[in-house]
């Protein structure tokens, strides 16, 4: 006998497209370009550098070579670089 959890399942309806939409402009960037963000908490930085890493394993996959890399701007007080190194 099946537990009643409120839940009502569906059946024929299509999975949402993927978005391509980035959060961040990396593939804006030419090599050697950058652009800085202000991030809010340590939480942000993890966030900019996480989407920074699929960003580049989604090139890496397609074959294209194209990297961005993350670094603290020196001097700031909490600034983030991305700059296009290939």
């Amino acid at each position: 006998m099946a537990q009643d959890n409120g839940l009502k399942i569906h059946s024929g309806v299509p999975i949402p497209a993927r978005s391509d939409r980035h959060s961040y402009p990396f593939s804006e960037l030419a090599v050697g370009q950058n652009f800085y963000i202000e991030p809010e908490d340590r939480k942000h930085v993890n966030s900019i550098r996480s989407s920074a890493h699929g960003w580049n394993q989604k090139q890496k996959r397609d074959g294209t070579g194209a990297e961005v890399v993350v670094r603290r701007v020196p001097d700031t007080e909490s600034q983030v670089g991305i700059w296009r190194i290939s």
